[in-house]
């Protein structure tokens, strides 16, 4: 670039960060993330500028860099920018077939708050033909994760409440340490979650029908 920052170029001559000065236009695109957002996905590593304005900015931010293909990444390690933030814990580099997958390990709602995506023109603009495809990814994982999300927060309180039962239950019972487990039961294991309401019945039903003499224990009550 004119301000001296060493920038890749796709075959077609166009780039993804600015020719003149793409350590401002880094600093417009970060100063756009909301105050409440954590977690940001930036399309387009590029020459690591913006991923490293981004870090500085916001201390407790984690990235998730994209890029097209592996041979990407790896071609855009050889620039310095990008070898130094490789290091950083707050970001992790995918590609985009990849994308699902580190959106649905890495992104905790409750700790991280919001979840912002940060389109770098010149790359978007390259890969138009796959921004479909990245689109269905990130909705897809986000809804996972957020359906996960509202049910530890619907059965949160149940499932602490059932742990300190269950611990008390263990510290007061005399015999718990030597009790016999009979190899010839069959037993149902099952916690409190979102498919027990409709499958409560069914498990029910199935005890009733079975030869053996099973029961329903709640140790709750």
């Amino acid at each position: 670039s004119k301000s001296g920052i060493e920038i890749p170029v796709f075959n077609n001559g166009k780039t993804v960060d600015s020719r003149y000065d793409p350590q401002r236009e880094s600093i417009r695109l970060s100063d756009q993330i909301k105050d409440k957002t954590n977690f940001v996905i930036v399309l387009g590593i590029a020459s690591g500028i913006l991923i490293k304005s981004i870090l500085e900015k916001r201390e407790n931010i984690f990235i998730l860099a994209v890029e097209s293909e592996q041979a990407d990444i790896d071609f855009l390690m050889k620039l310095e920018n990008v070898k130094q933030i490789s290091n950083n814990k707050r970001i992790c580099f995918c590609t985009i077939n990849q994308l699902f997958e580190k959106i649905t390990q890495l992104y905790i709602p409750a700790f991280y708050g919001n979840l912002e995506v940060i389109e770098q023109r010149g790359w978007t603009t390259e890969h138009n033909s796959k921004i479909p495809q990245i689109n269905e990814q990130i909705q897809k994982a986000v809804g996972i994760v957020s359906a996960d999300f509202s049910v530890q927060s619907h059965f949160g309180k149940l499932w602490q409440h059932n742990i300190l039962s269950n611990v008390k239950f263990i510290h007061n019972s005399k015999h718990i340490n030597c009790a016999e487990i009979p190899v010839n039961k069959t037993a149902v294991i099952f916690a409190a979650g979102p498919s027990i309401d409709n499958s409560i019945l069914q498990i029910k039903k199935n005890l009733q029908n079975s030869k053996n003499n099973l029961k329903i224990l709640d140790w709750n009550n």
